[in-house]
């Protein structure tokens, strides 16, 4: 599962045209490309590694302040009510 994933992730197209479009802006061709290239993909990544950490620590701290809180399962109920009468509703 875990290589199927990359290779979705390496062969998606949206990814693939970004990286070549924003690259170009960023790369002096008058220097060295292969150095230039993993200095941007080792930065993309610490940037990835980043923002998607920062999501499971608050995910993290979100869940263990709502676990068990009667407000919050009213909440989530309620929303979901909400959401299953607008559906039904169409």
């Amino acid at each position: 599962m875990y290589f199927s994933a990359i290779f979705v992730s390496l062969t998606n197209p949206k990814a693939v045209l970004a990286n070549i479009m924003i690259y170009p802006l960023f790369l002096d061709s008058e220097s060295g490309l292969t150095r230039q290239a993993v200095i941007l993909t080792l930065t993309a990544m610490a940037i990835s590694f980043l923002i998607y950490s920062t999501y499971c620590f608050a995910a993290t701290a979100l869940k263990n302040k709502l676990a068990g809180s009667a407000f919050a399962n009213k909440v989530v109920g309620s929303m979901y009510l909400g959401s299953a009468s607008l559906l039904a509703l169409k």
